[in-house]
């Protein structure tokens, strides 16, 4: 059943657009359509091989005239682009969001008891929720 609900989960985040939001304490994830993440643990985004931009480095001067801006870094490198496949790992719930051969996303699960993420979206007329529990197990919740 878990394997179900994770590749189920997986598919329904193809063909999605990401618009990345910082909030006070964690970042949002809008895919659009009632699809969406709320992201407390640390996350990147690769491009071309490297980390083009780290949760971390939002509010950063990095010898810059002015802070980063993680909202403006975010649309900047995952644009409009679509999510093209996406993979959680059932052993450490990190998640890996594909965007073309440049561009991915990297969720990283990083705490034995602190939830590291939760998504939330509807399938087969129910709204579900998943979340990325500490441990790296996953749970799904029918709202």
């Amino acid at each position: 059943m878990l394997h179900d609900q994770v590749a189920e989960f997986e598919a329904i985040l193809i063909g999605r657009s990401c618009v990345i939001g910082r909030r006070e304490h964690d970042w949002t994830f809008d895919l659009c359509e009632g699809v969406g993440l709320a992201v407390s643990a640390p996350w990147r985004i690769v491009f071309d091989g490297r980390i083009a931009f780290a949760s971390e480095d939002d509010g950063q001067m990095f010898g810059l005239k002015s802070p980063v801006d993680g909202e403006a870094e975010a649309r900047k490198l995952v644009g409009d682009k679509a999510i093209t496949a996406a993979a959680l790992d059932k052993e450490t719930a990190d998640l890996v969001l594909y965007f073309d051969a440049a561009t991915r996303i990297d969720v990283f699960n990083n705490s034995m008891g602190y939830e590291g993420w939760q998504a939330s979206y509807g399938i087969h007329d129910k709204r579900w929720s998943l979340i990325a529990m500490g441990g790296g197990e996953v749970a799904f919740i029918a709202e």
